[in-house]
Order: structure tokens, then C-alpha cells, then sequence
């Protein structure tokens, strides 16, 4: 899934094929005839002989590079090891110098062809996927809290992986970039194609993301890109490539139940529009907006059955146990006799269970409306908890609403500051200008004169 950004009503994705283009990495599925998972650790016993037993960190790699003495002992291949997987770990993958290089990439990287042949453009996409999704939400609480310590505090966050190519990815969708870099048209890949040519400040940033600007809203390889090996392979793969699905979840107790009613249902050749819960639940009442939930609905109708269940058995008991069967007459009396039959069963066998149960505890000293009493004090307690999760609802609406509105006048305020010193540097440049000119000279000529 590429990723998706609305830049003043426009939709730009960033995705695979765009991070082809801009880095010229290849995508594609690797198969190796050797697993790197396990075995010797042939180039760190030459490099860090001294070094066994324990994970080798980026700031080794770092450490053995400045040290000209060491890394003028070492053969050409291995010189070229150690650049590599440290530019990996460091460059392209965004990993801090203090943590460890896996030992697969110190076997992999033994082997200089194979590691040419690796497709680093999805080992490295992958890494900067998981940095940039939903990193404005994954950072909003910790914002929050930092606004709610102090009014001075100004929200940032930080990036890793291959975050070049996402920025240049930027300046490749909007025209109006050339005023503020230089592209070189006949460089591939894209990625080294740009330079800077002034100072890029946040008072320009209508003139490059407004409305006027026009937009690259697909970036499309060019005749020479399209020659290219890595292109070419990696276009096959993303064309043949097949999302894995989501592993499907245990079905809920209640859908079972769903499913075995249906099923009923369909051998009493029931149809939808005689279902008993269109008639006992009054569906205007409760579809009060597009977004009601089915568990809602279910709620509803759990309490529904369970009030009528109570009625049935208090009127039974009223009645010294007798009950008359349930009444099939009208939209349900063209249903199976013995699917009726059934029915009836198992409302009997419900029946006395739930006054089996009603006499046990009125044995223990228990009674009618205390049961009553008790499934009121349910009832309200429920109520009560769903009120308490809409007004923390509330309050978290109106944190960020009040976070927002903290970050719009930090930025109010950076702006007047900016525009303050530009106001500044304007009044000097004039003051300057004025002390420089001939006219001022002349002047003190005149005043010096006895």
C-alpha cells in the first residue's frame, strides 16, 4: 500500500515504483541457494579478530574506518566490506551508531555478488514504510502531554531509514522546485540528479505546496530508465506481486449462534421479512444516525429477550406452572409443524430452567423483586459506564482540540518572529546602504572641512 498525503486538496502517493525511480534499488524476490542464518562469521574474524562472542555495533565499523592504520592493512574486498555494510546500517537503513549490524549481513556481505544481486530496494522500503505511516498520530499523545507540562513546548519528531528519497521524491512532484534546486535531466537514478541552489525557508512554503503550484501527480520512468536492469525487474515484480491477506480471526460466539439460526431458518423456509426481530425492536428508534453499530442492535435485543424471559416465568408461576405454547398464528403460520414443535421445546425447556433457578433462590431467601432490583442495578450500571466512556471521548476531542489550537498559535507566533527579523534585517540593510552611499560621504567631506 503506497502511502498517501493531501497537500491542499490533492492526493499524492508515495509508493514502491516512486522509490524505484528515485534511489534506482531493485525490487524483487531473492532465492538463495544457502541460508545466512547460522554458520561462521568469516569477515568479522578477519576484520575484528579481537572481537568474538559478542555482536559487532555500527560505531565499531565507524571506529575501524578512522583508523588509518588498520584500514590500510586491510585487502581491497574487505575495505569495500566494511563501506558497504556500514553505509547500509547507517545510510540507507537510518540506524543509530550504537546498535548492533546483524550477524545475516556480516555472512551475506562475504560474498560480493550475492550481495549485489540482494533486491535492497525492498529491505530498505520496508524499513522507511514503517518510519513514516501514521507518524503524525504515533507522536500526538506524547505531544499532548509535552503541551500540558509546559505552553513552550514545541512539538517535533524524528525520522529514520532512507529519508533522502522521500524528500526528493517531494521536489520530483512539484514543479515550481527548480527556484530553489537544480535537477540534472540525464542523471540516473533520480535520486543523485539533484543540488541545491538557495535556501529553501518556511515563508516559501506557499509558493512551492499552494494551489498555483503544478503537480507530478504520477512519476513516469523516462526511455533511459526504462532500459535500465533494475527497473525492468523490479517493474515485473510489482506487477506479479500479491499482497499476503490478514490471518482471519476465530469467529465470535454470538456468530455461531447467527449461523445456526439462519440454518434453522432456511429448513423452516423462513423468510427475512417474518423474522421476529424486524417486529419486537422498533428500528426507527434506533437508527438514529448512519453510524449505528450491530452491537449496538444486539445489545438491545439481549435485554429485549431477557425483560420477556422474566415475564414469561413470573406469569408462570402465577399460573402454578402451567404455560400455554407459543403462538404461531399469523406472519409465522406457514412455518414446519415440527420446526413449531421444536420451538416449543426448547421455550419449555428454558422455561424451567429459568424457574428452577427462580425457586433455588427464593429458597436462599431471595424474591422476585429482588431479582428485578438486581437486573435494574445492571442495567444502570451499564448505563452508567457508557456515559463515563463518552465524556472521555469528550475530553480526549477536546485535548487535541486544545493541542491544535496550541500548535496554531506557536506557529502565529514563529511567523511573527520571522517576520520581525526579516523586518529587521531590511531596516540594517537600508541603514547600511545609506552609510555606504556617496551622498553620506560627501557629507562628511563637508562636515570635515574647517
Amino acid at each position: 500500500m503506497p502511502l498517501i498525503y493531501d497537500v491542499d486538496g490533492r492526493s499524492l502517493h508515495f509508493g514502491c515504483p516512486e522509490f524505484n525511480l528515485i534511489t534506482g534499488f531493485r525490487f524483487g524476490k531473492w532465492v538463495s541457494p544457502q541460508s545466512y542464518s547460522s554458520g561462521d562469521i568469516k569477515f568479522k574474524s578477519r576484520v575484528f579478530p579481537k572481537i568474538q562472542g559478542v555482536k559487532i555495533l555500527n560505531l565499531d565499523l565507524v571506529g575501524f574506518l578512522e583508523d588509518e592504520e588498520l584500514f590500510g592493512k586491510l585487502s581491497d574486498e574487505d575495505a569495500i566490506r566494511v563501506c558497504l555494510v556500514l553505509v547500509l546500517e547507517v545510510i540507507f537503513m537510518g540506524r543509530l551508531l550504537v546498535e548492533q549490524v546483524n550477524d545475516k549481513l556480516m555472512r551475506l556481505v562475504e560474498d560480493l555478488e550475492t550481495w549485489n544481486l540482494f533486491p535492497w530496494g525492498e529491505h530498505i522500503w520496508r524499513q522507511l514504510y514503517k518510519q513514516l505511516v501514521n507518524v503524525v498520530s504515533r507522536h500526538r499523545f506524547q505531544h499532548l502531554k509535552g503541551l500540558e507540562a509546559s505552553s513552550k513546548f514545541v512539538p517535533t519528531y524524528t525520522l529514520s531509514g532512507f529519508v533522502w528519497a522521500f524528500k526528493i521524491w517531494i521536489l520530483e512532484s512539484f514543479e515550481r522546485s527548480d527556484r530553489w534546486w537544480n535537477k540534472l535531466q540525464d542523471v540516473i537514478p533520480r535520486g543523485v540528479a539533484w543540488s541545491k541552489k538557495q535556501v529553501f525557508t518556511k515563508s516559501d512554503y506557499v509558493s512551492l505546496f499552494g494551489k498555483e503550484s503544478k503537480v507530478n501527480f504520477d512519476l513516469k520512468p523516462t526511455l533511459v530508465e526504462r532500459q535500465t536492469e533494475w527497473y525492468t525487474e523490479s517493474r515485473e515484480y510489482m506487477m506479479g506481486y500479491i499482497p499476503r491477506t490478514l490471518k482471519r480471526k476465530a469467529p465470535h460466539d454470538y456468530d455461531v449462534y447467527l449461523q445456526k439460526l439462519d440454518a434453522l431458518r432456511k429448513r423452516g423456509k423462513t423468510e427475512k421479512k417474518y423474522l421476529p426481530l424486524i417486529h419486537r425492536i422498533d428500528a426507527s428508534s434506533l437508527i438514529t444516525e448512519i453510524g449505528v453499530k450491530d452491537s449496538v442492535i444486539q445489545k438491545l435485543n439481549n435485554r429485549v429477550f431477557k425483560l420477556e424471559s422474566i415475564i414469561q416465568v413470573l406469569a408462570c408461576e402465577r399460573t402454578c406452572g402451567f404455560r400455554d405454547k407459543l403462538d404461531f398464528s399469523g406472519s409465522f403460520s406457514h412455518l414446519n409443524p415440527q420446526f413449531q414443535e421444536q420451538l416449543n421445546r426448547e421455550f419449555g425447556d428454558l422455561v424451567d430452567t429459568l424457574i428452577s433457578t427462580r425457586h433455588s433462590s427464593q429458597k436462599n431467601g431471595e424474591s422476585d423483586d429482588g431479582i428485578v432490583e438486581e437486573y435494574f442495578i445492571e442495567e444502570e450500571l451499564m448505563l452508567r459506564k457508557q456515559e463515563e466512556e463518552k465524556w472521555m471521548v469528550e475530553e480526549q476531542k477536546l485535548k487535541e482540540k486544545e493541542f491544535l489550537n496550541a500548535l496554531l498559535e506557536e506557529t502565529n507566533r514563529r511567523t511573527e518572529r520571522e517576520q520581525i527579523m526579516k523586518e529587521a534585517k531590511e531596516r540594517k540593510k537600508v541603514f547600511l546602504g545609506f552609510y555606504q552611499s556617496d551622498h553620506w560621504k560627501r557629507a562628511q567631506l563637508t562636515m570635515a572641512k574647517p
